[in-house]
């Protein structure tokens, strides 16, 4: 090869590298533009406006809870009270139950079924329509007798059955395990429906 050819091929291939590191900077500097208009603020005809998120509403449902009439005798009597309603009947029944147990402090004529704090652990319905109630065993130890024990179960199995349409007999447990008795009195080798006590509002009906 002559020297001039030589000298024309090396310029031919000079300006070929040159233009392919050319055009991988412009390719390099697009991308980088690219990245830098997603990352930045968008034009304002293309700003979606912010639209602050609704408040969530908090739906409440009127129940009947049973609790003790002021009579002097295992008589149980119905409240009206709201809880939050929730579409799993499980977590009305925990709602439910824990009224029922503690007392209304705004109901008139009734007291709550016992002077002990009962606390619930867990609650669960089984395929049977049974709901299980399953209460702390500290509270539980300090009921007063076989009285106490009865209200409790009463307004439990009461106020469950007549407030949970998927609730048809109610049992209890204590600290997560079956037993004999409630408190040495009730037997808890059954489960009840609350109707096994009277109530007033079933004395109405009578009339």
């Amino acid at each position: 090869m002559k020297r001039w050819q030589a000298i024309v091929l090396g310029v031919l291939a000079g300006a070929v590298l040159a233009g392919a590191l050319l055009l991988t900077a412009i390719g390099a500097r697009s991308e980088d533009g690219a990245a830098a208009a997603a990352d930045g603020p968008l034009p304002v005809q293309l700003r979606q406006p912010v639209v602050p998120a609704a408040p969530e509403t908090v739906r409440t449902q009127a129940v009947t809870v049973y609790q003790r009439a002021l009579s002097g005798e295992l008589l149980l009597a119905p409240v009206t009270a709201q809880i939050i309603w929730f579409s799993s009947p499980v977590e009305r029944a925990r709602q439910i139950a824990q009224l029922a147990i503690e007392g209304i402090p705004a109901a008139k004529g009734v007291v709550p079924p016992s002077t002990a704090t009962l606390r619930i652990r867990e609650l669960y319905i089984d395929a049977q329509g049974t709901a299980w109630v399953d209460l702390e065993a500290a509270g539980v130890a300090r009921l007063q007798g076989s009285d106490e024990e009865q209200s409790v179960v009463a307004a439990l199995s009461r106020s469950l059955v007549q407030g949970i349409d998927e609730i048809h007999r109610v049992g209890v447990l204590v600290g997560g395990e079956p037993r004999r008795t409630l408190a040495g009195h009730l037997d808890l080798s059954r489960v009840y429906s609350g109707r096994e006590w009277p109530a007033t509002d079933d004395m109405d009906r009578l009339l």
